[in-house]
């Protein structure tokens, strides 16, 4: 793919998620106007970049939402519910176009008909002007940043000049977007000044990058401030427009004379004339002098006793006879003309008292010099740190790496024992142990160093989660507000990948089952609107996730009554079961606590997939609910899934991996002290009754003979410890965890396989899987 249209797609799918944030940040605040310009900036964006592809289609789209949003900034357009509506829904088919631009490298067949009639529902808004619905009042201020436009279209200067200074700095990406500053700037009308404004020293030419705008303006003009305010209306953010103060025209009638600025220019060629016998780069010298004093002969005029073609005379003459005589006569004639002092500088002179006089009328030549930014291009000095894109591939071979590193460094200890077996090899079996102390530190560095790298926010697995709430709950009829907590709390970013699905059943689940609609909520004694919370904390290893919501609840009894109808129970059995197990029953595949299907749930596909999916990546599920109170859903996932810690256990002659932080402890009982329950074997210990799993029969292997004692592994599973019994114990070791692969994926029970130090392979327990093998045979 074109370097240039992949990093279009990557910015265009950030700059979606920012306009639908602000969308709905809009539509609660429509007075909001940074984030009004934020929004419309985001569509420019789209529009410009877009004409770099050629994609008519999408270039189409953007401005129509572009003028849609330049009405609203104007005040002409009340942002209400509607105009939301219809702007997402266009945004939405841009963010399907990236999709198939991302795929097949050309915009879906139709683009052109459908962008078409969205573009036409949003331009009725222009036509109407003004969205009713929500009786919203227009924004206010959110064009330019200065004086207001009076109604003659200029409002005046202090001394009624009407002269205006702009302050234009461009973004660094402004090219990407297809703007041109320079050419921007060229249409400032009526300017009578300009300069040119870096941030700071420039870069050497290593460091610099050359698709990064590093300059500013400013300018001086004497238009009407209406004529700036549209010349800069799509990049308002970058722009600021002040009254200058008492400007007056000092040259006017001062013709043919020089300023002490050009007299200076006008020395500075006769000295290098006189430099320019040499026979190097004679020609060039001349050429460059003679340009110089053309122009400098031009500005002054006629009185200065030099014209234009006196210059390109002199200049033809000195080639020929291959001397800068005749051209250095010519600037002696210029430097014995008259001379005025230099005006002050209309930018630099903002400030001072008595005004400003501008030296050159409207009509002059630009005068372009360096100067270091102000308040309005930042300060000087060294550059701010940039985040730097990596493609997500290269992260992930690093983190490949990185485990490698873990499997070689644990073959140390192997070594190490391997050593010690050997007469007199004590000391080489020290120094393998030494040297695996300072692996095992480095290695643990480095993981932790890439595996920072990966971590990422976790609102970043819930940022489609305000608008489906904010569309859900009006398609819903119910009145929603969604509030998020702990948005920076950080896991793998693979683990919040996955994590998106379960996240959507559970919050589809909480809108149609759990919140109430206004009626029933107000008859209840409650707000008319809902609240859903997704709340997000780390807890050691784990990171958590809460999905809560103020609504109905759930009621054991009725899961009782429906588990019976559906068949998934007998009446005896759901008669045993406590509130806490009756509410488990949510999670069996096939049940629902919809009264009817609809399109957004009911039909028991859901809960039962939200656990297993959680516990196959590591993870366990909760829930507790309240009648009348509300419903919470605990997520309890691990940070990462690509490197864990376990601890090895031997049944029989294998070795099995159980993930350590399920692990609560470890024990060795005489048989005597396991008891029965039901036919069960269980052990006693300080937090209760505790269910022992013969993991040699739960996996079909032999187990070594253990008449005294019982060894083992006491979990923790879905809130509730199981003893795992096992032959041995070896050591807990970092490990990499790769997938079951052909035929193996349809084996159940296990989380995949490792690498060992000793060149092995442990198969790691999916001990969830296990345990019910084990209860079911």
């Amino acid at each position: 793919m074109n370097p240039l249209l992949q990093q279009f797609l990557e910015e265009g799918a950030e700059l979606l998620e920012s306009v639908e944030a602000g969308l709905l940040a809009l539509e609660r605040d429509p007075r909001d106007a940074a984030t009004l310009n934020e929004v419309f900036r985001a569509a420019h964006t789209f529009k410009g970049s877009s004409g770099l592809f050629d994609l008519p289609e999408l270039t189409r789209l953007t401005h129509a939402c572009e003028d849609v949003l330049d009405r609203a900034r104007d005040g002409g357009l009340r942002v209400g519910a509607e105009v939301v509506d219809r702007l997402n829904a266009a945004f939405d088919l841009v963010r399907d176009w990236l999709g198939h631009l991302a795929s097949d490298g050309v915009l879906p067949a139709g683009a052109g008909a459908a962008g078409a009639a969205v573009g036409d529902d949003l331009r009725r808004f222009l036509a109407e002007g003004v969205d009713g619905a929500d009786g919203v009042a227009p924004v206010e201020g959110a064009v330019g940043g200065g004086v207001d436009v009076g109604a003659g279209g200029a409002t005046a200067g202090v001394d009624g000049s009407g002269a205006w200074r702009v302050a234009y700095r461009p973004e660094p990406g402004a090219f990407f977007r297809g703007d041109d500053p320079l050419h921007l700037v060229a249409q400032i009308p009526e300017l009578a000044e300009l300069h040119l404004v870096t941030a700071g020293p420039w870069p050497t030419v290593d460091d610099l990058d050359e698709y990064d705008c590093a300059v500013g303006f400013d300018a001086v003009s004497r238009g009407a401030r209406a004529e700036l305010d549209h010349l800069f209306r799509f990049n308002v953010d970058e722009v600021t427009i002040t009254p200058v103060p008492a400007l007056v025209a000092g040259r006017e009638g001062a013709v043919g004379v020089l300023t002490d600025g050009a007299r200076d220019l006008v020395g500075a060629q006769a000295r290098m004339l006189a430099a320019a016998g040499r026979a190097d780069g004679f020609a060039g010298r001349v050429r460059s002098a003679a340009s110089v004093l053309r122009r400098v002969a031009g500005q002054a005029g006629p009185g200065c006793g030099v014209t234009q073609d006196d210059v390109d005379a002199a200049e033809a003459a000195s080639l020929a006879a291959s001397t800068p005589d005749a051209l250095a006569a010519v600037a002696a004639r210029l430097l014995a003309g008259d001379t005025v002092p230099d005006a002050p500088d209309a930018l630099d002179a903002l400030d001072a008292p008595g005004g400003v006089v501008l030296v050159a009328p409207p009509s002059a030549a630009l005068s372009i010099v360096d100067a270091e930014a102000g308040p309005a291009g930042g300060s000087a000095g060294a550059p701010a740190a940039r985040p730097l894109k990596v493609d997500q591939a290269k992260v992930d071979r690093l983190l490949e790496l990185a485990g490698e590193l873990v499997v070689a460094k644990n073959a140390l200890p192997f070594l190490a024992r391997a050593a010690e077996a050997i007469d007199g090899a004590d000391a080489l079996a020290r120094q393998i142990k030494d040297q695996y102390t300072a692996m095992n530190r480095l290695a643990a560095e480095l993981q932790q160093a890439v595996m920072d790298i990966r971590m990422v926010p976790v609102s970043t697995a819930w940022q489609r989660f305000p608008r489906m709430v904010r569309d859900l709950g009006r398609k819903l009829g119910k009145q929603v507000r969604l509030v998020t907590e702990g948005d920076h709390t950080q896991a793998d970013k693979d683990v919040l990948e996955l994590l998106g699905e379960p996240l959507l059943h559970l919050v589809r689940n909480s809108l149609d089952h759990g919140l109430e609609g206004p009626d029933e909520r107000r008859a209840a004694g409650k707000p008319a609107e809902g609240v859903l919370r997704l709340v997000a904390s780390q807890e050691a290893d784990s990171v958590l996730i809460r999905i809560a919501d103020d609504g109905r609840g759930i009621d054991p009894a009725a899961l009782r009554r429906r588990a019976v109808a559906r068949g998934l129970l007998d009446a005896d059995a759901v008669a045993r079961l406590d509130d806490r197990e009756a509410l488990d029953l949510i999670f069996l595949a096939g049940f629902s606590t919809a009264e009817a299907i609809t399109d957004v749930s009911g039909r028991g596909v859901g809960m039962d997939v939200v656990r297993s999916t959680i516990q196959r990546l590591g993870g366990a599920v909760s829930l507790e609910s309240t009648p009348g109170a509300g419903t919470t859903v605990t997520l309890r996932m691990p940070l990462t899934m690509s490197v864990m810690s376990v601890m090895t256990v031997a049944v029989g002659a294998q070795r099995f991996g159980v993930p350590l932080d399920l692990v609560r402890e470890t024990v060795r009982v005489p048989l005597a002290e396991v008891g029965r329950v039901a036919g069960n074997p269980t052990l006693a210990l300080r937090r209760g009754l505790v269910p022992v799993v013969d993991l040699a029969g739960a996996l079909g292997v032999a187990a070594e003979a253990h008449p005294e004692h019982l060894t083992a592994c006491v979990v923790r599973l879905d809130g509730h410890d199981v003893a795992l019994a096992v032959d041995r114990f070896h050591e807990n070791v970092d490990v990499i965890l790769k997938p079951l692969d052909g035929v193996m994926r349809r084996v159940r029970g296990y989380a995949g396989t490792a690498l060992m130090g000793d060149g092995g392979v442990m198969l790691v327990l999916d001990l969830n899987e296990v345990v019910l093998r084990a209860r079911a045979s």
